[in-house]
């Protein structure tokens, strides 16, 4: 199952709003604000997500309140979104090219 854009946002803000300790559910009116998304955007998705199983929902009177669930935070793992100032895990791989490259990187000279 691959996540959108918006449903990784999501899932992030409500990550990051539960903290370490995943306490509690998020308001959508907070989830909106921390992944500037439109309210109906957001109540959309996390019907969405409920139906993928990655998160809870609960109705409450000013809206819908969300929890992020075991399976959301494997699915978050493995799109490794790039939101903000956290990076994606993948290294970038840097292949030099030719023998000066080498070289250079191995601080030898050449003598012609």
């Amino acid at each position: 199952m691959a996540l959108e854009g918006s449903e990784r946002k999501i899932l992030h803000a409500i990550l990051r709003e539960q903290g370490e300790a995943l306490a509690g559910y998020v308001d959508d009116s907070k989830i909106a604000e921390i992944a500037y998304l439109s309210i109906e955007e957001v109540r959309d998705c996390l019907e969405t997500l409920e139906g993928k199983e990655c998160v809870q929902r609960a109705v409450g009177v000013g809206g819908h309140s969300a929890y992020i669930t075991a399976k959301g935070r494997q699915e978050l793992r493995r799109s490794q979104v790039i939101i903000g100032d956290e990076r994606a895990e993948s290294p970038l791989k840097i292949m030099p090219k030719g023998l000066r490259t080498f070289l250079g990187l191995c601080d030898v000279r050449i003598k012609s």
